[in-house]
């Protein structure tokens, strides 16, 4: 059964509702919205899903594109959700599960998804103290640069290439034209246009040479950086102030509690009796029960 466009807006809605939601309200206690746990999206050939399930896939979506919530947006997932589920039922009668490659997959995803669990749980039995806190902000002031460029580059594969660009820039050829013909970067239709960017966002050597312009000026020399070859122009700079503590403080907070996590979890791992098979990973010890001796994983 197909749904008309503004139906499953609506629909959706009430499950965006329910997403959103994270404290109860006096108004709506007594009402809960479809999207209310145990109530269901829709039955797919007599097998039912969830409100709930649809949700974290909606939200999902929402961070992996910073898209906004609208309806539209909203019926675009839950069409992309339901082929889902109809390609997972096409698979399920193929018995695709039983296929080793798929089994490994799924464990694969298994892990990863109950190992960001714990760590989100173990982080938020953690406390952080002000004096942390302020420790923390203090190390970031203390390594940000507060100044910001506006700027244009032009990108190119070689050295050559480079230097040929900045010989036409000094005939008198215009920086953005130039961008848009030669550049291989993502922003060459915009004339190598930059806008405001830290300092510290760049790549060492092209924020270095940036460093050494003037407002108006572009640079002499093509910069290299493991993108390819740069030639850059300065349009105009200025200092900024850092965030506040009180500013920061919310995501200070939840990066020392997933610091403290992450510190547990390695130390689990190090306690954990690990016997890797010799005949596949070789070890100092081949055979023997790894533990302590054992590589341990590195905060992403």
């Amino acid at each position: 059964m197909r749904f008309t466009h503004s139906t499953i807006a609506l629909a959706v809605l009430f499950a965006a509702t329910s997403i959103e939601a994270a404290q109860p309200h006096e108004d709506n206690a007594k009402t809960q919205p479809a999207g209310s746990k145990g109530a269901l999206i829709a039955t797919v050939n007599g097998k039912p899903y969830s409100a709930e399930l649809f949700g974290a896939f909606l939200a999902q979506r929402l961070q992996a594109t910073q898209a906004k919530a609208t309806p539209e947006f909203q019926a675009q997932v839950l069409e992309e959700f339901m082929t889902n589920v109809v390609a997972v039922q096409e698979a399920e009668k193929r018995k695709l599960g039983e296929h080793d490659e798929v089994k490994a997959a799924l464990e694969l995803r298994r892990i990863e998804v109950l190992s960001n669990a714990v760590l989100q749980a173990l982080a938020q039995d953690e406390e952080v103290t002000d004096v942390e806190i302020k420790k923390a902000y203090d190390e970031f002031v203390a390594n940000t640069d507060g100044t910001q460029y506006k700027a244009r580059h032009i990108l190119l594969k070689s050295k050559d290439a480079a230097e040929k660009v900045i010989k036409q820039l000094g005939k008198g050829a215009d920086f953005a034209q130039l961008a848009r013909d030669n550049s291989i970067a993502p922003n060459a239709k915009n004339g190598g246009e930059l806008g405001w960017v830290n300092a510290n966002q760049l790549p060492k050597h092209l924020s270095e040479a940036l460093s050494k312009l003037k407002a108006g000026r572009y640079g002499k020399e093509p910069v290299k950086t493991q993108f390819g070859w740069h030639v850059v122009e300065l349009e105009d700079s200025r200092t900024t102030e850092p965030p506040s503590l009180d500013a920061l403080k919310p995501q200070l907070t939840e990066l020392l509690k997933r610091r403290k996590a992450m510190a547990k979890l390695v130390k689990l791992r190090n306690n954990a009796m690990v016997e890797f098979n010799p005949d596949i990973v070789k070890t100092k010890s081949a055979g023997e029960p790894q533990g302590k001796a054992a590589s341990t994983p590195k905060p992403k």
